[in-house]
């Protein structure tokens, strides 16, 4: 029935059958399949397909490699609203790709844009850049909020950077359980720098410390399993 549509000119069945042939589901994985449809699709406008060219052409995923081709298609669909291209084209930003001179203002914008639809990747390296003060105004507050939106969907990198934040008291008031306790729930994702820290801190614990660090960690476990 997608083919049948996609013949049609139907966008979206075009991407769906993109993803498929990309995934091997009901379908002989082809990437080079994928890749034409995706192309049919974003040609006519789907933001989606749009993006996922992009990423084929950067990546060399059933094509060449071609980074000009990548920014074309990775641009129209971030100027679309996509917020997986909008990531992606902030990087090649961040690292002069595509043709592109290296622009942390520009890499900012279009994190900015990505984090503010609820992309974690997004939200941290946001975080990250106001943190190290890269393309915006250093600012540990509003590093903190973002890394702190990310690190609330399971990112285990924003969880260790988040307890490493309220171990210093950067952007936030310094609370080394609350710290620990974000320490904990990357090292439950096997972070491996967020087991390491964990343990470091707990050794210095005193028990009282160590309950009300653990007791943290199951409140904010029942949250995310909320929220998610």
């Amino acid at each position: 029935w997608f083919q049948i549509a996609a013949t049609r000119g139907d966008t979206r069945a075009q991407f769906r059958l993109g993803q498929m042939s990309l995934r091997g589901q009901g379908v002989e994985k082809d990437t080079s399949v994928a890749l034409q449809w995706f192309s049919k699709a974003a040609e006519a406008g789907h933001p989606r397909a749009q993006s996922h060219l992009g990423a084929m052409y950067v990546r060399g995923i059933g094509v060449e490699s071609n980074e000009v081709l990548a920014r074309r298609w990775l641009e129209s669909a971030a100027k679309l609203g996509e917020p997986e291209s909008q990531v992606d084209l902030a990087i090649m930003y961040m690292l002069g790709m595509g043709g592109l001179s290296k622009d942390s203002k520009l890499a900012a914008h279009w994190l900015r844009e990505a984090a503010g639809k609820g992309h974690p990747f997004a939200q941290y390296e946001l975080g990250v850049a106001y943190r190290a003060g890269v393309g915006v105004e250093r600012d540990f507050k509003e590093a903190a909020r973002w890394i702190h939106k990310s690190a609330t969907q399971r990112n285990p990198d924003a969880q260790l950077d988040l307890g490493l934040m309220y171990l210093l008291g950067l952007g936030v008031s310094r609370d080394e359980v609350e710290g620990c306790a974000w320490f904990s729930l990357a090292a439950a994702s096997g972070h491996r720098m967020g087991i390491e820290a964990q343990r470091n801190l707990e050794n210095r614990f005193t028990k009282e410390q160590q309950e009300l660090a653990r007791l943290r960690t199951l409140e904010l476990s029942q949250l995310l399993a909320a929220n998610h």
